[in-house]
């Protein structure tokens, strides 16, 4: 990338962060950010949840924007949706502050400065300024924050941009088919990378690329009558720039996961959203599928029984509220729904070494 070209990125970060830095109050944080410290803050923008092995995120709204401006000291996070708006600014930790997760929302992520390099479905990625890249539903990924970057997030519920694509033949458009098919629900890994030509980086196509993100931002900031129209507006003519193989590469990664996934899926919602001692039978008539296949198929995926798992979710739940509540173990085995009284101190010990009793006054 010649001097010239890197030094329209620059501007165009600096242009971006003043739009947010003059529409939304940055509240500094003294210490290191965690991922408690995120989840509280941004809750009310990004619901996160935590699964098996990655997190499940949720939007408040149908259209959210995440601005990260990330340096090796500081880190500046813009949250902006239709309700509202809240930024966060803090020292960079030592620790990655992103998690492996997904979502149920389409995600477009457009890298205005530096570069971020990503774990895709296991696979690393390294994204440049210009990169642009867009993720269904099913896919896992997580940032890893290595270098300098600045980058917009965009994230669309399902219904709110297949609004878009009404109207318009998806022939010869990957990024149409894209939408068309990832706004009802599919089993696909599916993701879109958008990487500009030469022509792409040229001064010209970065300016434009950049106000059209600029535009959006600032309807999104300031919320006057309309705006959401407008957005529409910049929004398609966004599209019609990645759409242009003159100025990008459109490269498609798309591959499908095992038939029942699904219902492991739901399984795993199901066991975590409740987190009682569930039996066999309660789930299998809560998902309408057979008791002995959901064992199996959970079995299949994690390489541990239906009821080892349950168990020791409800140990760690017992756990939690001994910490942070004031209910005795009785109160805890009945809320868990616990055999009895003499099962569950057995187990509770098993696993962490002491009764519950001991577990409390030591933590405290």
């Amino acid at each position: 990338m010649n001097t010239q070209v890197s030094d329209i990125f620059q501007e165009n970060k600096s242009r971006m962060l003043q739009i947010a830095n003059t529409n939304v109050t940055l509240f500094p944080i003294d210490k290191n950010i965690t991922l408690s410290h995120l989840t509280s803050l941004s809750n009310k923008f990004i619901e996160i949840r935590e699964g098996n092995s990655y997190y499940h995120q949720t939007i408040s709204s149908n259209l959210v924007i995440y601005l990260m401006d990330y340096t090796i000291d500081t880190t500046r996070q813009y949250l902006i949706s239709t309700e509202s708006s809240a930024g966060i600014c803090s020292q960079t930790p030592d620790m990655n502050i992103s998690q492996l997760h997904k979502h149920d929302y389409l995600e477009m992520f457009y890298l205005i400065s530096g570069e971020l390099d990503f774990i895709i479905e296991g696979t690393h990625k390294r994204y440049r300024a210009g990169d642009c890249c867009f993720i269904n539903q099913n896919v896992r990924h997580v940032e890893v924050y290595q270098k300098d970057y600045c980058a917009i997030y965009l994230s669309f519920r399902p219904d709110f941009i297949e609004s878009f694509c009404s109207g318009h033949q998806t022939e010869g458009s990957e990024l149409l088919r894209f939408i068309k098919r990832n706004t009802s629900q599919n089993s696909q890994i599916d993701y879109l990378d958008f990487v500009p030509t030469n022509y792409g980086l040229s001064t010209k196509n970065i300016g434009d690329m950049n106000l059209y993100f600029e535009h959006i931002l600032e309807e999104l900031l300031q919320k006057q009558p309309g705006y959401l129209d407008i957005i529409s507006g910049y929004l398609k003519r966004l599209f019609a720039l990645l759409q242009s193989p003159k100025y990008y590469t459109c490269m498609n990664t798309r591959f499908y996961q095992k038939a029942d996934f699904g219902l492991f899926e739901k399984t795993l919602d199901y066991v975590h959203s409740h987190k009682y001692k569930l039996t066999r039978a309660q789930i299998a008539e809560a998902l309408h599928y057979n008791g002995n296949y959901i064992s199996d198929v959970f079995l299949s995926h994690t390489g541990v029984t239906l009821a080892d798992y349950i168990r020791d979710i409800c140990l760690q739940e017992a756990a939690a509220l001994l910490l942070n509540t004031e209910l005795s173990a009785a109160d805890i085995i009945r809320r868990l729904g616990f055999e009895n009284r003499t099962t569950f101190y057995q187990q509770f010990k098993k696993k962490y070494g002491l009764t519950p009793g001991e577990y409390r006054s030591s933590k405290n």
